[in-house]
């Protein structure tokens, strides 16, 4: 499998612009994130190896120019957790002007002769928030970032509410039809936070995660990284149903419920250093016009271990 979404979602998305909230005075956040850059977040998975995930360099003001972002593939062939592979690399080279940060994207594919490819992305900004990225490798497709009361409300198809200065709920719900089945779904993504604490995801730049995935992918990723505090618990839940037209019984409906907890170790200065992930599966599928279809099952979803590192500004 490639490694983007199942490290992500144990892992993080980065909305730095949003991570503080002034109107929120009872939250603790020490030490402020304004006081420190992440230069590198690194991940450790089955093999027990130390891997780059993201390297990012900041010019003398702090703002980021340049992200190195790795994915990897485990288990490919076999399914070995063990076997970690490089697959891509991704660099962003950033420039920032009043309005605008342009992108230039970099894509080395490491599993097909470092295949290369390279586009620009455009992301607009207003009162230093991103609020709109266009990518002209994906068909001129724009993403829109909508923002109330210093919090990001919605982007893609996902409506946030808060808790404080923390995401409580990602909703998003869709339908597809055809001449003979309705199919809903609706995607959710619930957070559990120390209010006591600082979010160290929340120390990764929004620009870079605007420029990483103009599909709306990085969901997995996003919620958890808007919220200011430390995250203890976010539950993913994805649920289907599939009706039969035109009288709109429902045939069958499913559920697949990903629940990771967080745990964080910090140094003198309270800074997570570390940060370990414990995920476990659930899914389950009901049939309503053939039981012997019927599914239950919880399973191990694996850890993940990874490392921060940081500059003082």
């Amino acid at each position: 499998m490639k490694l983007l979404k199942n490290y992500f979602l144990p892992l993080f998305i980065v909305f730095a612009f949003a991570a503080c909230d002034s109107d929120d005075n009872n939250d603790i956040i020490e030490p402020p994130i304004t006081e420190y850059n992440l230069t590198k977040l690194e991940v450790t998975f089955a093999d027990q190896v130390k891997r780059p995930l993201f390297d990012l360099t900041y010019d003398d003001n702090n703002k980021l120019t340049q992200a190195v972002y790795y994915f990897y593939n485990i288990g490919e062939e076999d399914g070995d957790e063990t076997d970690v592979k490089l697959d891509e690399t991704m660099t962003y080279h950033f420039i920032h002007s009043a309005d605008i940060i342009s992108v230039n994207c970099i894509r080395i594919n490491h599993t097909k002769d470092d295949a290369k490819s390279e586009w620009i992305t455009t992301l607009t900004t207003s009162n230093g928030r991103i609020v709109k990225a266009s990518n002209v490798n994906n068909k001129g497709k724009t993403i829109v970032y909508t923002w109330e009361n210093n919090k990001l409300k919605k982007v893609f198809n996902y409506d946030f509410t808060y808790n404080g200065s923390n995401v409580e709920k990602a909703i998003e719900a869709h339908e597809y039809s055809d001449d003979y089945y309705i199919r809903e779904n609706t995607c959710s993504y619930a957070l559990t936070c120390n209010t006591n604490k600082t979010n160290p995801f929340a120390y990764i730049p929004l620009e870079l995660l605007a420029v990483m995935d103009s599909d709306g992918d990085n969901m997995d990723i996003l919620p958890l990284v808007l919220s200011a505090n430390e995250v203890q618990q976010v539950v993913h839940n994805d649920e289907a149903k599939m009706k039969k037209s035109p009288d709109n019984n429902v045939e069958w409906e499913s559920m697949v419920k990903e629940t990771i907890n967080y745990t964080y170790t910090r140094d003198n200065n309270n800074l997570v250093t570390t940060a370990t992930t414990q995920q476990t599966d659930y899914f389950s599928l009901t049939h309503h016009v053939d039981s012997q279809w019927n599914v239950e099952e919880t399973t191990d979803g694996g850890s993940t271990l990874m490392h921060f590192t940081y500059v003082e500004r």
